[in-house]
Order: C-alpha cells, then sequence, then structure tokens
C-alpha cells in the first residue's frame, strides 16, 4: 500500500463497517480507512484481479428478456411499485420501505423449496448453502439452548454428543425433526454395539 501520494503521508485503519455491506460487495473487497494527510477516506481495493471489459460483455443474463418483462408485469399487477419508463427500459421502484414491503407482498411470495430431501454428509460440498432451520438457526438465537451440563463434556467434534441432542428435541413436534432424531439414536447405538 502507498505510504505517500504527492508527498502527503498516508496512514491505514481497519474499515469497521465491512459488516455492513451486502456480501457480493464485502467478499470482493478489501476495506480500509485511509487518512492522507488530515482527511479521512475510504479505500477499496480489490481482492482479486478483476475482470477485463471484454469478459464482462460476454456475461449471459440468466432470465431471457421475455421472462423479465413477464415479471414487471406482474410487479405492476400488485400494486405495490411504482413503475416508470426510461426509453424502452421499465424502471421499478417501490411504494413502501423494506419490512412493508416484505410484508405487503407475502400474499404473492412462495416457498423457493422445490421439494425437501436428505443428503449424506459426505456429500455436502462446500459451495452449498444453509437453508431452512439449519439457515435459521445461524442467523438468528433460535438454538441457543442452557443445557444443564456442559455439552463439551461428551462432545468428539464440534456439536454435542448425539445422544444429549436426541433428548434435547424428544419432545420436537415436526416430524421430519422425530424421524432425524430416530435414525441418529439408531446409528450411535448401532456404534457402540459393533
Amino acid at each position: 500500500m502507498l505510504e505517500s501520494i504527492f508527498g502527503l503521508p498516508v496512514k491505514y485503519e481497519t474499515w469497521n463497517k465491512k459488516n455492513t455491506m451486502p456480501l457480493y460487495i464485502a467478499g470482493g473487497y478489501d476495506f480500509r480507512t485511509a487518512y492522507i494527510a488530515d482527511k479521512r477516506c475510504i479505500m477499496i481495493k480489490p481482492t482479486e484481479e478483476l475482470a477485463a471489459l471484454p469478459a464482462l460483455k460476454k456475461k449471459t443474463p440468466p432470465f431471457t428478456a421475455m421472462t423479465l418483462s413477464r415479471a414487471v408485469k406482474q410487479l405492476e399487477f400488485t400494486d405495490l411499485f411504482f413503475i416508470t419508463k426510461d426509453g424502452v427500459n421499465k424502471v421499478i421502484e417501490s411504494k413502501y420501505k423494506r419490512g412493508t414491503l416484505f410484508e405487503k407482498a407475502g400474499k404473492y411470495l412462495s416457498t423457493p423449496v422445490r421439494r425437501a430431501g436428505y443428503i449424506d454428509k459426505p456429500l455436502v460440498a462446500s459451495d452449498m448453502l444453509y437453508a431452512g432451520e439449519t439457515a435459521l438457526a445461524e442467523k438468528t438465537m433460535l438454538n441457543l439452548e442452557l443445557w444443564a451440563y456442559d455439552p463439551k463434556m461428551f462432545s468428539h467434534d464440534n456439536t454435542a454428543d448425539a445422544l444429549s441432542v436426541a433428548l434435547s428435541l424428544k419432545d420436537h413436534a415436526d416430524e421430519r425433526i422425530e424421524e432425524a432424531v430416530e435414525e441418529l439414536i439408531e446409528k450411535e447405538l448401532k456404534d457402540y454395539e459393533e
């Protein structure tokens, strides 16, 4: 990093607002607070080499123009957005703040889940994302529990031991959880019998 610009000293500090940026921005750039003489600036530096302009032009949008046109018509029908024309393009702007928009749009939204299923843990890849209850637990305090004993006592990895987990979920009303708990107990007890 530069120590001076045009003879003016530059001092850098970690910028503590990176977590407020969308992940697609924060993930690809290094953010620093830079002081050039007595002026405070934010320095944004790409963490990887940026794509050349011809490479960016070759990217195909994930949707066809017809699909986008249909989506705009559906949004227009909801009466939740201001839609104006800019030449041949339509500009969409919400009539409401984010929270209110999400609440009012609820009746038009559907679940993104096509179907639920199971996957063996060894098949889980690093590019897969948490979803459903796992994502909810990661993003909230859903699974914050106070146990009667330290769960690390019987743990062999970064999770509580299987039987303690099963006991903690024994009164769960969700049938999928009940089935998974039964499977977990069977596997755990089978491992001990062998």
